[in-house]
């Protein structure tokens, strides 16, 4: 397609991710447009909003397939609850050449390969949105340590939610390691090349008394005696929304980025790296040279680390991963 058309986008989810997406999307009509939205149930406020929101004109389906009966569309954006991205990214290979997936893939690493294998044999460009990686104060730091290069003795990751989460809504976020830490992991991978670590030892604190973990630290441990520390929280003691990285070098020097002053939610925090996402798919669709953000190899390991440090928190054991290997990973 000509580089100055919009990529004509099906989104596929509109929950509160989505509706977010949506958003992202009519602010920046010169590179993507949704022509289409697909929300399979029915007690979806979109399905019934008179009138609906102005981000939000495209027709409703509640398939992909019954969108594309209907609808041009050079890409699909999946942004349905993770337990559902991979029937969905099956789905979307049948229709298109081009599937931008909301972090993660899928809950395994077994299902994160499978997904990829799926779209390698289908001819599908498969992305996935970790959108820490489109922070430009991460991927600066990521460019120092590649460029230099800097070896990284050791690193401090934290998280911590601001405002503080809702116990109701809390239960349905599930596991703090799944849905909060997984961009944590998923740093690790890219900041240490996506080595293995050697180890995962992983801790979960109820501070709320309703079952679920709203504290969590882990400690991964790789060969040569390096460490990664990553702490996290359903709540911040600053009252403001707090994600940075400290990188500390064989000499004790200490790198860091992430630390924002005035951004006290979320999205003040990531607005710009979500809506960065947007014309970066849209220039991969539109098949301009552009360099991939993640590879499967990072999405498995990362869904491998998740899985491993809630077992870890469950036995209250330390686990050793000699010997594994992602190699199995498919390269596209």
């Amino acid at each position: 397609m000509a580089a100055h058309q919009p990529v004509r986008l099906c989104h596929v989810g509109e929950g509160r991710i989505g509706k977010m997406r949506l958003s992202l999307f009519a602010k920046q009509p010169q590179h993507v447009q949704c022509v289409a939205m697909v929300e399979p149930d029915r007690g979806n406020a979109l399905w019934t909003a008179q009138p609906r929101p102005s981000y939000a004109t495209a027709p409703l389906f509640e398939t992909i397939a019954q969108a594309s009966a209907t609808v041009r569309f050079d890409a699909v954006w999946i942004s349905c609850p993770t337990a559902h991205h991979p029937a969905a990214i099956a789905e979307a290979t049948k229709f298109t050449r081009f599937i931008y997936c909301e972090k993660p893939i899928a809950l395994t690493a077994e299902k994160v390969r499978e997904c990829y294998a799926l779209c390698k044999e289908k001819g599908v460009e498969l992305l996935c949105g970790w959108m820490r990686r489109f922070d430009r104060g991460y991927a600066a730091l990521h460019k120092q340590v590649l460029d230099t290069p800097i070896t990284i003795a050791a690193a401090h990751l934290v998280s911590k939610d601001w405002p503080h989460v809702p116990k109701d809504f809390l239960k349905s976020l599930g596991s703090i390691f799944q849905d909060l830490m997984c961009h944590d992991f998923n740093l690790a991978c890219l900041f240490m090349g996506e080595e293995t670590p050697v180890s995962v030892e992983a801790h979960g604190k109820d501070t709320t008394g309703i079952g679920i973990w709203d504290e969590a630290s882990c400690i991964l441990e790789y060969r040569g005696g390096r460490y990664l520390y990553l702490e996290a929280a359903r709540f911040s003691d600053t009252r403001k929304y707090e994600n940075y990285l400290q990188v500390i070098t064989p000499t004790g020097k200490v790198l860091e980025t992430g630390r924002e002053t005035d951004c006290f939610t979320f999205m003040e925090r990531y607005e710009a790296a979500f809506s960065a996402e947007v014309p970066y798919f849209a220039s991969l669709v539109r098949e301009e040279r552009v360099q991939r953000k993640s590879t499967p190899a990072s999405c498995a390991l990362t869904a491998l680390l998740v899985d491993l440090a809630g077992k870890s928190a469950t036995s209250g054991k330390r686990i050793r991963l000699d010997g594994m290997c992602l190699d199995a990973a498919p390269k596209l």
